[in-house]
């Protein structure tokens, strides 16, 4: 499933139903948020520009993931990675000029971080906050 929520730009939710198989109904086992286009101004949205591979504009779109969920019982068997490839793809299909799309995640979140660096997603460089890490991935 996936709902977009208009504005200027659009945020955009996917979300993944999954067979529950105990009361044979479905319910959600997880989803992602982004929002896009980005404001460029933040230092975050800064350093991600900076590290864009050959960059095809001055004023690149950016993509900002504001979470990323996986129920607990649908964890560890592929929903996340699922969920993150299909909402890449739909952003680079909606938003063919997206340069890149950036979250952060908490650094005490090892699962979620080898699922970032699994689909590509490149740390960056980011001080400001002890507790986060800056991830983008670069389309």
């Amino acid at each position: 499933m996936c709902s977009v929520f208009g504005g200027k730009g659009a945020t955009v939710r996917h979300s993944e139903k999954a067979n529950d198989r105990m009361f044979s109904s479905q319910r959600i086992a997880g989803g992602v948020e982004f929002f896009i286009p980005y404001p460029v101004g933040s230092e975050e949205a800064k350093l991600v520009i900076a590290d864009i591979p050959n960059p095809k504009r001055s004023d690149p779109l950016l993509c900002y993931i504001s979470w990323v969920f996986v129920e607990g019982n649908w964890r560890g068997i592929g929903v996340g990675t699922e969920l993150l490839e299909k909402a890449l793809a739909d952003v680079k299909t909606k938003w063919p000029d997206t340069a890149a799309a950036f979250l952060s995640v908490d650094v005490r979140d090892t699962a979620a971080e080898a699922l970032y660096r699994k689909l590509n997603f490149k740390e960056l460089d980011y001080q400001a906050d002890p507790h986060s890490k800056l991830f983008a991935y670069y389309f």
